[in-house]
């Protein structure tokens, strides 16, 4: 169960007894999906590098971490109004999609937005971690 704290971060909860949760089945790689055009640079550069970083087995989680909120490109308007592919490539959870797609991973992929540089990383041990920053993507 997960519940949004006060502070507005995310945070998870489990209730119930100690036993354990039964394990989910072994991921495994699907077709990666083609690369949809893209108005942001560090998307497009993300989406590029993709299948040479794509990991050897697919972990059990993906996580895009954002350093910021990305700002769209100023050619994503057209007549003073953002076109709805430039709003929906803004939408935080489109990086952690567009990478999974890019990579044919199955399992979960999440985005956080506004996590700083430092031991989150080490924090998610065993989960693949992606950071976008405004100078593109940074593999771990």
């Amino acid at each position: 169960m997960l519940n949004r704290a006060p502070h507005r971060r995310l945070g998870g909860v489990r209730v119930g007894d100690a036993t354990p949760a039964p394990s989910a089945p072994a991921l495994a790689w699907r077709s990666p999906a083609p690369i949809p055009p893209l108005h942001h640079p560090g998307l497009r550069q993300l989406a590029a590098e993709a299948l040479y970083r794509r990991p050897a087995a697919p972990p059990p989680w993906l996580v895009v971490l954002l350093d910021a909120p990305l700002e769209p490109p100023p050619g994503a308007a057209l007549g003073g109004r953002l076109l709805p592919s430039a709003i929906r490539e803004i939408t935080p959870g489109f990086a952690a999609a567009l990478l999974a797609g890019c990579w044919g991973y199955p399992g979960p992929a999440t985005a956080v937005v506004g996590v700083p540089a430092g031991p989150v990383e080490v924090a998610l041990d065993g989960v693949c971690v992606v950071r976008l920053t405004a100078g593109g993507p940074v593999w771990a």
